[in-house]
């Protein structure tokens, strides 16, 4: 996280979301200064009644970005994880099972979502111990956001923001997975509803064990977080 003292705010980095490109404007340009580990969601007692904000994203998106990094990193990239080295370990482990499917196997999106995206997609900021945000930066018009969240913040905009990663085009991303498909819908659609990216597609049943899946999902990801972010 980034704290900005003379302001009162704090920026809470929510990885995949433009997050980098914020760290390093509010640092380069705000007088910003990194608290705790990067992508921590647990506020210090001494910044609770500052002004918080984090970036989002389009939730597939954001599993499609990580599905890229399994394409395109080292294994030792994935070691990042976690303040402790068991907690490392057991990260690392568990993201080479993806990381190997992958490489060896060529596997597709749809199929990475399906083998290891059974239990729906929980959005970080669901664990953010927050009672209220100043504002939520989405990566896909991130400049913009940012701009507004500044100044409802008191702090006068200095320039745009240089963005490096942008997200892929819809009609790239289309390429990729059908925005239809029920194992695509089963993972992300709850969020891709509740953040206001689009309609869950899910009907009936499904949706009702959907739900129930995405609750599961809630509290073993939620502790998953906290154990490797903080």
């Amino acid at each position: 996280m980034v704290v900005l003292e003379e302001y009162c705010v704090l920026f809470i980095e929510v990885p995949r979301t433009g997050s980098e490109a914020i760290r390093q404007e509010l640092m380069n340009n705000y007088g910003g200064v990194s608290q705790g580990s990067k992508h921590s969601i647990h506020i210090p007692v001494k910044y609770r009644d500052f002004k918080v904000f984090y970036g989002q994203s389009n939730p597939v998106d954001r599993a499609f970005s990580k599905y890229k990094k399994y394409s395109v990193r080292s294994a030792k990239y994935f070691l990042h994880e976690g303040k402790w080295w068991p907690v490392k370990y057991a990260a690392w482990l568990y993201n080479m099972l993806p990381f190997l499917a992958i490489r060896l196997f060529n596997m597709r999106f749809e199929n990475y979502v399906m083998l290891f995206m059974f239990l729906p997609f929980v959005d970080p900021s669901n664990f953010i111990s927050v009672n209220e945000t100043v504002g939520v930066i989405r990566k896909e018009s991130l400049n913009d956001d940012f701009k507004k969240v500044i100044n409802k913040c008191g702090i006068r905009v200095q320039r745009d923001i240089p963005v490096v990663n942008k997200t892929e085009s819809k009609s790239v991303r289309s390429l990729v997975y059908d925005e239809d498909s029920i194992i695509i819908n089963w993972a992300f659609g709850i969020e891709l509803q509740r953040l206001g990216y689009g309609p869950n597609r899910l009907k009936g049943m499904v949706l009702f064990l959907n739900r129930i899946a995405y609750r599961i999902s809630s509290v073993y990801k939620g502790t998953i977080w906290k154990l490797t972010r903080g």
